[in-house]
C-alpha cells in the first residue's frame, strides 16, 4: 500500500512540476523552448526511472492540464512533440547496445525531422508562410528563399543536437541528484 502511494505522490509531484514548466513557458516567451524541453524531460526522467506506465500517465495528465490551463495551446502540441522525441529517445537507448548507437542515432534523426515537418507544415498552413517570417527576417530574406531555407534547415539540425544532447545530459545529472538524495536513480524498464 505504501509503495503504490509513493508512487502516486511521486507522479503527482513531477505532474504538478511539468504543468508549472508549461505555463511558464507561456508567461515568459523568450524561454519557452527551454520550458517546455525541462517539462518533457521531467517526463523522460518518470519514464527511466519509474516504468512506461508512469512515465505515459504523467506526461499525458500534464498534456491533459496544459489544454486545460494554458492561454497559448500551440505550446501544448509542442510540448507533445517533445516528448514523443524523449520516449524515442528512452526506448532507443533501452534496446540497442553500445554497438548499435548509429543505428539509434538515425532512428532517433528520421523521427526528429518528421516531427519538425509536421511541425513546420501544420504552423505554414494555420498561419500562412508570411506569418512565419514576419518582420525584418522577411524584408532580409524576400528575394532568397533558398537562403532562408538554408538556413532553417541548418538551425533545425543544431537545435536537434543540442536538445538530444541536453537530455543525456539531464538524465546524468538527475541520476547525481538522486542518487546524493537518497531516492536512488537506477532504470526501471
Amino acid at each position: 500500500m505504501f509503495l503504490k502511494s509513493g508512487r502516486v505522490s511521486y507522479g503527482g509531484m513531477i505532474t504538478a512540476a511539468m504543468v508549472v514548466l508549461l505555463y511558464l513557458s507561456c508567461v515568459f516567451e523568450n524561454c519557452s523552448l527551454f520550458c517546455l524541453a525541462a517539462a518533457a524531460f521531467l517526463g523522460g526522467v518518470t519514464t527511466w526511472q519509474r516504468g512506461w506506465k508512469d512515465g505515459l500517465l504523467v506526461s499525458a495528465a500534464a498534456g491533459v492540464l496544459g489544454v486545460v490551463l494554458l492561454p497559448n495551446k500551440w505550446y501544448v502540441l509542442t510540448y507533445a512533440a517533445f516528448v514523443l522525441y524523449v520516449f524515442a529517445w528512452e526506448c532507443l537507448e533501452h534496446f540497442f547496445s553500445k554497438k548499435q548507437r548509429m543505428l539509434a542515432w538515425i532512428l532517433k534523426g528520421i523521427l526528429y525531422h518528421v516531427l519538425l515537418i509536421c511541425a513546420v507544415c501544420s504552423y505554414v498552413y494555420v498561419f500562412g508562410f508570411q506569418q512565419l517570417v514576419q518582420g525584418f527576417l522577411l524584408t532580409v530574406l524576400q528575394h532568397s528563399k533558398i537562403l532562408f531555407g538554408l538556413a532553417a534547415v541548418l538551425l533545425a539540425e543544431v537545435v536537434w543536437i543540442v536538445f538530444d544532447r541536453a537530455y543525456a545530459v539531464f538524465r546524468i545529472k538527475w541520476s547525481q541528484w538522486m542518487h546524493r538524495a537518497g531516492a536512488g536513480g537506477s532504470s526501471r524498464l
